[in-house]
């Protein structure tokens, strides 16, 4: 027991009788506890001091206290340094020393780490703005969208196809003289279409528009009304002089007359022909046109005219140029317009 066992502070606890105690459970000598005490934190000295004070007198009960101090160094010392590392140190019921671990995270939310709740709500919070990122972004990046381009000029010009049949369009009526008006009079039609490839050439075909007009409700002595066609596609109107206005009573009228037709990279010829027949009451007004076997493009149209709105159309040089129909005196209400579909 007299021997040394430690020299430094790492290996000694504390003293008792004198003697320095070092880890193995051995005792120095004295003057290696000077040493050593002097090293030790400030309450194992104080320890240390008191211990060696009472030596002299505690000599019958020096090997139980020293057993006793040298467990209550050892615990103090390891509280000490548990509690250093946030542990709980305290004695239970029965008076012994109890070291409690404390749960890592809840020093680190007593230190001010998020609770729970905070971090669900900053969560959810992340997820709203990533989502109205989201939406903002592919606001950004769709293209807007477009209207669907109308199918073609009847479509865009909001013209409504009238079925075949009966149907009444109004007329200009004149005593004895166009000049001289009697008023104009709803005249009953009749609005036929057909089609044939006989008696043209291959890969052509005619489309004929048959007008039966009763003019029995005429409020003078003859009548006038403007019939033609033009293309559904383009809105061009296969006019190809001033002249196919019709002025009742007469005979037998043909007109004949050719225009090409340009819809994009195709380009369609088209012949039209007039044909008009009167008997008494009942005039007959045929409009054909012979066109390519696959164009499905013709549009036929009656309605109103008089003498003022032919006079406007002798204004419109039609060797010039072609026309679309909306350019020209006779369009808009009072006139039906009629295809082969019916659509």
């Amino acid at each position: 027991m007299d021997a040394y066992c430690c020299t430094s502070l790492d290996f000694s606890l504390g003293y008792v009788g004198g003697r320095a105690i070092c880890r193995l459970g051995t005792l120095c000598e004295e003057s290696e506890f000077e040493r050593t005490a002097m090293s030790l934190p400030y309450f194992s000295r104080f320890f240390f001091h008191s211990s060696k004070k009472n030596f002299s007198q505690e000599t019958k009960k020096e090997e139980t206290d020293e057993k006793k101090i040298l467990t209550l160094v050892l615990a103090v010392t390891t509280a000490t340094m548990l509690a250093g590392c946030g542990n709980t140190v305290k004695k239970d019921d029965s008076g012994e020393v109890v070291i409690e671990e404390t749960d890592a995270a809840g020093d680190e939310t007593a230190a001010g780490a998020d609770t729970p709740e905070e971090t669900s709500a900053a969560e959810t919070e992340k997820e709203e703005t990533d989502a109205t990122d989201t939406v903002k972004e592919e606001a950004e990046s769709a293209e807007p969208e477009k209207e669907p381009e109308p199918a073609d000029w009847l479509e865009a010009h909001g013209i409504t196809v009238t079925p075949q049949g009966d149907c009444t369009v109004q007329f200009y009526g004149y005593q004895d003289d166009a000049s001289n008006p009697s008023g104009d009079f709803p005249a009953k039609v009749n609005a036929v279409i057909s089609e044939t490839t006989e008696g043209v050439d291959k890969g052509f075909k005619k489309v004929s528009m048959r007008f039966t007009i009763d003019k029995s409700d005429c409020t003078g002595t003859g009548c006038k009304w403007w019939n033609s066609a033009f293309d559904r596609y383009t809105g061009t109107s296969f006019e190809f002089d001033s002249s196919t206005t019709y002025t009742n009573p007469g005979d037998h009228v043909t007109k004949e007359g050719f225009v090409t037709i340009q819809n994009g990279d195709a380009s369609y010829d088209v012949s039209i022909t007039f044909d008009y027949e009167a008997q008494d009451l009942i005039i007959y007004s045929t409009i054909t046109v012979t066109c390519p076997a696959d164009y499905d493009g013709t549009v036929f149209q009656i309605g109103y005219a008089s003498p003022e709105l032919e006079e406007q159309n002798q204004q419109i040089d039609y060797a010039a140029r072609l026309y679309t129909i909306d350019e020209l005196p006779f369009y808009g209400d009072g006139y039906l317009y009629f295809t082969n579909s019916n659509e």
